[in-house]
């Protein structure tokens, strides 16, 4: 029964894990890059990276014709799929906005956006596990990646000096980044060895 179900993931699964992982790569050298003067923190890179991000969230919420998603039917894990696809976008968005000393509007909205993202990675991860239409090495590695999602988001949330210099030493941009790479990496792999 179950390679039956895996089976009609199969091709979502491949496609949909090679856009994370090509996502996951570009925001992995964005981070890496950071406060360079590297040309390839150019924005459009960035956009195209964070475009492919919402593509691979949701082709693994829907599928290819004739296939099953990550989530199956579940309307809650398709839009939960969707919203960590737009994370990036809507982030670049926010943090764009012209920002002066005081100004909480805009930092309040970045937290609570920061949040809503990771609780619906978080979600998306514990529907795929309960679903079990991905394969099992996938779906373990979406829940460690959402996981580590959610406790980076709790940490970031934390109003103190400190957390922000703890964040900023372990380069949790980095970590987060390379965690998409892994993600995407695991569906790849793991589709393809049920496939061979």
């Amino acid at each position: 029964m179950r390679d039956s179900i895996h089976r009609h993931t199969w091709l979502t699964s491949v496609l949909g894990g090679s856009g994370l992982l090509i996502a996951g790569l570009i925001w992995l050298l964005g981070a890496v890059h950071a406060g360079t003067h590297n040309a390839f923190l150019a924005p459009i890179p960035s956009f195209i990276g964070d475009v492919v991000l919402l593509a691979a969230c949701v082709l693994l919420a829907w599928a290819v014709p004739g296939e099953t998603g990550i989530v199956g039917a579940s309307a809650l894990g398709r839009a939960a799929l969707v919203v960590f696809g737009v994370r990036n976008l809507v982030l670049g968005i926010v943090q764009g906005l012209p920002y002066t000393p005081g100004a909480w509007p805009i930092l309040t909205l970045n937290s609570v956006l920061i949040a809503i993202f990771a609780a619906a990675l978080l979600v998306a991860a514990l529907i795929a596990r309960r679903v079990r239409a991905a394969p099992y090495m996938a779906r373990a590695v979406l829940l460690i990646v959402a996981l580590l999602f959610a406790v980076i988001t709790v940490l970031a949330l934390i109003p103190a000096a400190d957390v922000g210099l703890f964040l900023a030493e372990i380069r949790a941009d980095v970590i987060l980044a390379a965690a998409l790479t892994a993600l995407g990496l695991s569906f790849v792999l793991s589709s393809l060895s049920r496939r061979g």
